[in-house]
This record gives structure tokens, C-alpha cells and sequence, in this order.
């Protein structure tokens, strides 16, 4: 009796394996994840929401100055020269 050529894709595992690995692993890991996120966000909810309430706008405006000095908004942007042929 002859062997058959092995096909292109022998190295890798067989398709039942592939569909137990995605059937099986995805989901409790998925589980573990939501559970740790859960478990997580119990405890530090208080702290984000009611805590640190003042730090989230203090945040904001930060973030909005930074972008209007950064940015200048649209007519600093076309006035802005560009260098042509620099990289």
C-alpha cells in the first residue's frame, strides 16, 4: 500500500481541532473576561463616578485646550506652511 502525498495544510491542526479550540476556549475565556471586568468595575465604580466626578471635567477641559493650541483650529491649519519636498 502507498502513502498519500501529504496536503498543503497537514502541519496545521485538523478542522475538528480548530472547531473544539474556537468551541471551547473562546467562550470560557470570554467568561473569565466579563467576570474579571465585572468584578472590576464593582469595586471601582464609587471612585470613577462619584470620587473622581470634579477630576473628569478638569480632564475634558484640559484635553479641549490642548487640542485648540495644538490645532489652532481650521484657519491655522491652512495658513500653515508646508514644506514641499521634505519628508
Amino acid at each position: 500500500m502507498e502513502r498519500e502525498a501529504p496536503s498543503e495544510g497537514s502541519d496545521s491542526l485538523p478542522v475538528s481541532e480548530v472547531a473544539t479550540v474556537k468551541e471551547v476556549w473562546l467562550p470560557r475565556a470570554t467568561k473569565m473576561l466579563k467576570r474579571a471586568i465585572k468584578t472590576w468595575w464593582t469595586e471601582m465604580k464609587p471612585y470613577y463616578t462619584q470620587a473622581y466626578q470634579e477630576m473628569w471635567v478638569g480632564v475634558g477641559i484640559m484635553g479641549y485646550l490642548y487640542y485648540r493650541l495644538s490645532y489652532g483650529g481650521k484657519k491655522a491649519v491652512k495658513d500653515k506652511p508646508t514644506a514641499h519636498g521634505h519628508h
